[in-house]
């Protein structure tokens, strides 16, 4: 699942939705970018996510940076 909701670091039960389903969740960094500079980030961060996606057991958190680089996210405690 890829969001443009940077505000989900706050929404514990959207987080708990991600854990019950056991999925990926890419959420970019900025979260208010036009949609041909998200969509250019998508692209370029694809190779990455795919990567890490494979990787990495689910569910999982990641962030997609401006450059168009992945990183991992800890797993909120309050959605454990």
């Amino acid at each position: 699942v890829v969001t443009r909701d940077q505000q989900i670091r706050y929404k514990v039960n959207e987080q708990a939705a991600v854990m019950r389903a056991g999925l990926h969740l890419f959420v970019f960094t900025r979260g208010a970018l036009p949609a041909a500079r998200t969509a250019d980030l998508l692209i370029a961060a694809y190779p990455a996510m795919v990567r890490m996606a494979a990787a990495t057991a689910a569910p999982a958190f990641f962030s997609i940076q401006l450059e168009g680089h992945v990183a991992r996210l800890k797993v909120p405690d309050a959605v454990r």
